[in-house]
């Protein structure tokens, strides 16, 4: 861990982001379920991420309403999405990964 580094994390029920909605939906179970994994190391490029993510943190260190919070998270899975900021668990692919077509459908990829 690099000198002056801050360690934030987030905690919260699963239910919160489970919605029915066929290509979130998938996406998030598959986070949820490590069938993906969040990139750990973010590159200096990996700008946009870094600033959605100090967003939520900002959003809950002030309080902010379950909406602002949820809205905020939601915003951080999907540039995480659309920069491709995961990979697949270790003996699965693309094409064995659930909702993954729909995910690439959405991600216009």
């Amino acid at each position: 861990m690099p000198d002056n580094c801050t360690y934030e994390c987030i905690v919260f029920a699963r239910e919160l982001l489970l919605v029915d909605d066929k290509i979130c939906g998938s996406f998030i179970s598959d986070l949820l379920d490590f069938v993906v994994v969040v990139n750990d190391h973010l590159k200096v490029g990996d700008g946009d991420i870094i600033e959605k993510v100090n967003v939520l943190f900002e959003t809950m260190n002030n309080e902010g309403c379950y909406f602002e919070v949820v809205g905020a998270l939601y915003g951080v899975i999907g540039t995480i999405i659309r920069d491709k900021l995961f990979k697949y668990a270790s003996g699965l692919d693309e094409a064995n990964a659930v909702g993954n077509a729909k995910l690439k459908k959405y991600c216009h990829t």
